[in-house]
């Protein structure tokens, strides 16, 4: 019987190896542990050896989210977030792949405790500055309450909610999780590229926004900005046009206005104090 025990070991230790629930469990360790290239390793061979095991869906999120959030690869983490949208359409991490992403890289700077500081040019915000600060409600809800200021006096204080869903990113006045049939607007839509465009309805008015540019760079006094994309929002049968640049993991770092005729002349509203 002892001569059998060694075998009975090597068989233990290739099974722990091989089982797909092993293997998971073995990567997220090491992804806890800040060792990314073990886990990538582990992960891969996860989803190669067990291509449609729900398991491999998991395996595929944690390398989209490695490749966002730690290597900033965002056409890899995109690649990751599609195949489970495409190939796992019923998996838990469907939704959470198309927060993914919308969030490669985050351009409206939805984060936890995310305050961003916009004002007037003319005086770095001393006369009005508008401060947006934004909370986690759910892993694709956000709250955003932004305080306007004249001065330092308190003009106006308004709560907005967005929220993250399939290859959109909507804005509601209220909590949409207790009106299903709330109003939005559409601010973002994927993908993230010159000449995409999108319609939507705004204050009661249709709007059009189009990403006129992608990969632009943004200096803002000392602070440099890059990969960033400038969309213009145009009301329908108004003149005016107004541009919002959005800076990656940012927000919106600056905004400028138009008119139809002068597109090339823009005059800067307000921009990021930092």
């Amino acid at each position: 019987m002892k001569k059998f025990f060694p075998l009975i070991i090597l068989v233990i230790i290739f099974l722990s190896c091989t089982d797909p629930k092993n293997i998971l469990s073995k990567a997220k360790k090491y992804q806890v542990q800040n060792k990314y290239d073990n886990a990538e390793r582990l992960y891969l061979r996860l989803i190669i050896k067990y291509p449609t095991d729900d398991l491999a869906a998991e395996a595929m999120y944690n390398l989209g989210l490695i490749y966002k959030d730690v290597k900033k690869d965002y056409p890899q983490s995109k690649l990751w977030f599609s195949q489970i949208i495409t190939k796992f359409p019923y998996s838990d991490f469907k939704d959470l792949a198309q927060v993914g992403m919308l969030d490669s890289p985050d351009y409206f700077g939805l984060n936890e405790n995310n305050t961003l500081l916009l004002g007037d040019p003319e005086t770095g915000g001393k006369n009005m500055r508008i401060k947006n600060k934004t909370s986690k409600l759910d892993y694709n809800l956000f709250l955003l309450e932004q305080t306007l200021f004249a001065g330092e006096k308190v003009v106006r204080v308004e709560k907005r909610y967005y929220l993250k869903t399939g290859t959109e990113i909507r804005e509601f006045l209220a909590d949409p999780t207790k009106n299903k049939n709330a109003i939005y607007s559409v601010v973002l839509k994927l993908p993230y590229e010159k000449n995409n465009f999108w319609q939507t309805k705004k204050d009661g008015k249709n709007v059009t926004y189009t990403i006129v540019e992608d990969n632009v760079k943004i200096k803002i006094k000392d602070k440099e900005f890059v990969n960033c994309i400038k969309v213009m929002e145009q009301v329908e049968n108004s003149v005016g046009i107004k541009y919002l640049y959005y800076a990656p993991n940012v927000g919106c770092v600056k905004i400028t206005t138009t008119t139809i005729l002068q597109k090339d002349k823009e005059y800067v509203s307000v921009q990021g104090i930092f």
